[in-house]
């Protein structure tokens, strides 16, 4: 992995941009270099965080080869309510992923933070699954991708992956 700038990649030409939804602490970085690590492309991840500066990484690698380009922009602490974040409106994404862990682990995983927040916007989006949230977004089930060697067979065939590597 290595930390990038916003001018390392201002000029390349991404085949495939993927916007990435998730809690903080669902799981989704282990996903992505999990996905990086598996294509042939050079993955460049612009991680956000509600409230903090974004940080732009190269997955897999050191340096950016000559080779396909995809980009991950990964929007952490999304707000379910207005389905739309401001940030990254020059691009135009490929596809949008939600991510998500078990409430029990995750809850776990979050309890010093803000809860009353975090607990709305979690309800929330566990409400809107029934109008359709979950049918708008592809997703990827953390605990599923921990554990479940069909189900990494079928992200490697959504994705076109090389090998199922751990």
């Amino acid at each position: 992995m290595k930390a990038l700038l916003y001018a390392d990649i201002k000029d390349l030409k991404f085949k495939y941009i993927y916007r990435f939804i998730a809690f903080r602490r669902s799981g989704q970085h282990a996903i992505f270099e999990w996905l990086a690590n598996n294509l042939d492309a050079n993955v460049i991840l612009v991680n956000n965080i509600s409230g903090q500066k974004d940080s732009i990484t190269l997955l897999n690698g050191d340096k950016i080869e000559n080779k396909l380009n995809i980009l991950f922009i990964s929007i952490e602490d999304f707000d379910f309510k207005t389905e739309e974040n401001k940030t990254y409106k020059s691009y135009i994404f490929d596809e949008t992923i939600l991510i998500l862990r078990d409430q029990y682990n995750l809850f776990a995983s979050r309890i010093k933070s803000n809860r009353k927040r975090f607990f709305t916007e979690y309800a929330l989006y566990l409400y809107n699954q029934h109008l359709g949230l979950k049918d708008k977004y592809f997703t990827i089930e953390y605990n599923k991708w921990l554990i479940d060697d069909a189900y990494l067979k079928a992200l490697k065939n959504k994705f076109n992956l090389l090998d199922i590597k751990k």
